[in-house]
């Protein structure tokens, strides 16, 4: 049958192969030959240094041979980032902010099929709330914390340990608010609340990427990212343990300890990065650093 998980991969092949339809008409070499960046962005770019056009020629390959070598001198990690408490406390909320994410996107659906009964596609449907809410949750919180900071009232590192504190203890709520939840509509509720409460991380410890370092925040995003995916495979394995300790997919007891490991997985998150979180920026330190290294080889 074309119908069922057949029609599912040929949907998710054809929409990704659109994806890089788009991507081959709309991507440009550089900022300077990208039809929708403006001159003002440009000129934003060329003063923090970020090469703006790909063109080329002698003048334009000695630009490039000399932003390679600058770019070189500080492509490979310094390790001792790693001892910082400030980075840490970020690497530590993606991990978190992963597992609470995995699990209740991933596994919601059983819920609703093996304890509420609702046919399969009945819970696609209610699955698209939670998402729908997530965007429109994103936009609102980028322009709350822009507010919050431009006024002066609330310094920037009180903004990310807010915002985050909100993003996991909201998360944690709605999953405890599900313990509690009888029938659909009030299941969809509280996931859909669970995962707008997410959004708020936007301006939380994904923020702190840019807020630690402008010459590391890609490799710290990779390191975050590492550890989010392995925190995002174990998330079937506890999952799926603690429903077979409760009895199964069936069984509420098993659901009830799920529910309440993203609880514990919020606190400990939300505790682990306010206590850790900083707004320093890390280059300053590294670089004074690389300095006495230097100093001391002479």
């Amino acid at each position: 049958s074309l119908l069922g998980w057949r029609l599912t991969l040929i949907f998710s092949g054809c929409y990704t192969l659109a994806f890089a339809a788009l991507w081959q008409a709309l991507a440009a070499s550089g900022p300077a030959e990208c039809a929708y960046v403006g001159a003002e962005e440009l000129r934003e770019l060329e003063d923090l240094g970020v090469p703006v056009s790909s063109s080329r020629g002698p003048e334009a390959d000695a630009k490039a041979v000399a932003q390679s070598r600058r770019s070189s001198q500080r492509a490979a990690l310094p390790w001792r980032i790693l001892l910082l408490p400030s980075v840490w406390s970020v690497l530590l909320a993606h991990t978190a902010f992963n597992y609470n994410r995995y699990l209740m996107y991933n596994w919601i659906v059983t819920y609703y099929t093996d304890i509420l009964g609702v046919a399969v596609a009945e819970a696609g449907l209610c699955m698209l709330w939670p998402n729908l809410f997530d965007a429109l949750a994103s936009l609102a919180v980028g322009r709350a914390a822009d507010a919050l900071a431009a006024s002066g009232r609330v310094s920037a590192l009180a903004v990310r340990r807010s915002f985050s504190a909100l993003g996991y203890l909201g998360t944690g709520a709605g999953a405890v608010a599900l313990l509690f939840a009888e029938g659909r509509f009030a299941t969809t509720v509280c996931v859909t609340f669970a995962s707008a409460m997410q959004a708020c991380h936007n301006a939380g410890f994904k923020s702190s990427y840019g807020d630690l370092s402008r010459e590391y925040s890609g490799l710290l995003r990779g390191l975050g990212n590492t550890l989010g995916t392995a925190s995002s495979f174990a998330v079937p394995l506890v999952a799926a343990s603690l429903l077979e300790a409760g009895g199964g997919s069936s069984s509420p007891a098993g659901w009830r300890a799920v529910f309440l490991s993203v609880l514990a997985c919020s606190i400990i998150g939300t505790v682990l990065f306010a206590a850790l979180v900083s707004t320093e920026d890390i280059d300053a330190r590294l670089r004074g650093d690389k300095d006495k290294d230097a100093k001391k080889e002479k």
